[in-house]
């Protein structure tokens, strides 16, 4: 059972600051619950977007009055509820904020704003010296603001498996919510996955799966899951937390309430996390510890891994990983096996794994093959953003009939010690081209650890880079008959060029299919 601690369900005025998918869903969710709304977002295009929103909801809002039509009073579309109550947002610029914090209840905070240290945004350090403290939508949601509930307390029937990690945690939340599903039970996988938990549809029966990042945990005080999971850990967003310290222990606090702990254990820092959690210091000991790995059979405290090509926990093998392709790197396997630890419980049957993972397609951006042509594979892995993500993509991939890899990399580096990434680079990786701001210093390493003849700095960006590597790719097939792979697993963030890594991905599939096709029509000719 989730143990939420208990708090006062009623606000005053809620102050919503950012507004992206996640605002948004929480204006809607409060102005359904017929609260106050006082909103600020520091783009000018997101504050229009809102005003027009508003406009458009306060002329269907008379002229449904002026036709006489009633309101049915379901809370099934929190949408249809906010445009009675549209009146009731406050655009608040920064003149406003003195005098609206004072009666603001909860400063509800989006993922990507800063809220800590001297990158907090001005409105967070004055609502501090006015004793409102940011909290997360997640955070609101488990306090009873919740346009889904229909008692103040429905939020504590809720059974919750949270996850994180550095890597693994999006494909890991997504396999849970599938095999839930295909148990018979309602799920909903959401949070930080990219559906926020007040557009989710949730009732009083679900089981919610809930994605949760280093920046959410921390203000997210009242997460109680049943199950809290730790896929992954490796550096990451040092330059939001200020050092590993830092973003290790904003990740510890998942376990903080939590009933049972999953952790992997096929990274250092993860095994390290377990071996803290596990010594006699602890704040879990005495608490359910499950150990899991995408890597190693089941043996001495772990529980679910792998040998041959099978899941295995303690009671035998679980199922096959399916021929396709989806579970061949330790990453996604290590994903399966945190996955099922957590369903487990929840009366999910052995042989509902099979067919789920022969339907599964995997992730956008997420390791995911977007096209086969003559011999090679193109594979869109723009999810990894960090050097371990990275390195587990590099390894999949070579392990996929021991095909040759040519590898596109580079964007905004984030502070991360790229000799690591080629210190461990497969000899499998034929070529590497790189592109953005990282692209010199990663076109350095890789001549310094595998000769001049390896590395390309596309200079040119992405297009140059995807037709390099495919023709290289190309000529190595025909000359060898070996499988070759086009890799884009950039192992540096997006914004040097793009607005995310969906936008980055989505660039790198047209530009190969436009390739393909202009390839395709060249030999018809």
């Amino acid at each position: 059972m989730n143990k939420t601690p208990a708090h006062n369900h009623e606000s005053n005025r809620l102050f919503v600051l950012g507004l992206g998918v996640t605002g948004r869903s929480v204006v809607q969710a409060a102005l359904a619950k017929q609260t106050q709304v006082s909103v600020w977002d520091d783009n000018p295009a997101q504050r229009e977007s809102l005003s027009a929103s508003l406009k458009n909801a306060n002329t269907k809002s008379t002229n449904t009055k002026s036709t006489g039509a009633k309101n049915t009073g379901t809370n099934a579309n929190a949408s249809a509820n906010a445009i009675t109550n549209a009146n009731a947002i406050t655009i608040a610029d920064k003149s406003q904020w003195e005098n609206l914090l004072p009666t603001t209840t909860h400063l509800v905070v989006s993922p990507g704003i800063p809220y800590e240290g001297v990158q907090a945004h001005p409105l967070i350090r004055l609502a501090k010296t006015k004793g409102v403290t940011p909290i997360s939508d997640l955070e609101l949601f488990f306090r009873g603001i919740n346009n889904h509930a229909k008692t103040k307390n429905q939020t504590k029937k809720h059974k919750v498996i949270a996850i994180t990690g550095t890597n693994g945690k999006s494909t890991t939340a997504t396999l849970a919510e599938a095999l839930l599903q295909a148990a018979g039970k309602h799920a909903a996988a959401c949070g930080n996955l990219g559906t926020a938990i007040f557009d989710a549809k949730i009732n009083s029966e679900t089981i919610i799966v809930l994605e949760i990042s280093s920046y959410q945990i921390p203000i997210t005080p009242s997460l109680a899951p049943d199950a809290a999971v730790l896929v992954s850990l490796a550096p990451d967003h040092l330059d939001r937390h200020g050092s590993l310290e830092n973003y290790l222990n904003a990740k510890r606090g998942i376990f903080t309430h939590a009933s049972t702990a999953i952790i992997g254990l096929d990274d250092a820092l993860s095994h390290a996390e377990y071996q803290r959690l596990t010594s006699g210091n602890s704040d879990f000991t005495g608490k359910n510890i499950i150990a899991v790995s995408g890597l190693t059979p089941p043996k001495n405290h772990i529980h679910v891994g792998v040998q041959n090509n099978q899941l295995v926990d303690e009671e035998g093998t679980v199922c096959t990983f399916p021929q396709n392709g989806s579970f061949a790197s330790p990453h996604s396997r290590l994903s399966l096996a945190a996955a099922w630890a957590a369903v487990r419980p929840f009366g999910v049957p052995r042989d509902c794994l099979e067919p789920t993972l022969h339907n599964f397609q995997g992730l956008p951006h997420r390791f995911a093959t977007i096209a086969e042509k003559n011999g090679v594979r193109f594979i869109n892995d723009s999810k990894a953003t960090n050097i371990h993500a990275t390195l587990a993509a590099l390894t999949g991939a070579t392990q996929i009939n021991a095909a040759k890899v040519f590898w596109i990399a580079g964007g905004q580096a984030k502070q991360q010690d790229f000799s690591t990434l080629f210190n461990a680079l497969p000899n499998a990786i034929e070529h590497g081209f790189f592109i953005g701001e990282a692209r010199k210093e990663l076109t350095s390493l890789a001549i310094k650890t595998r000769g001049k003849a390896f590395a390309q700095e596309c200079t040119d960006g992405l297009e140059q880079a995807v037709h390099s590597a495919t023709q290289a790719a190309q000529k190595l097939h025909q000359q060898t008959g070996e499988q070759t792979i086009v890799l884009f697993s950039p192992a540096c963030a997006s914004f040097d060029q793009f607005a995310n890594f969906n936008q980055r991905g989505d660039k790198f599939t047209a530009l190969v299919q436009a390739l393909l096709q202009n390839r395709e029509q060249g030999e018809a000719q």
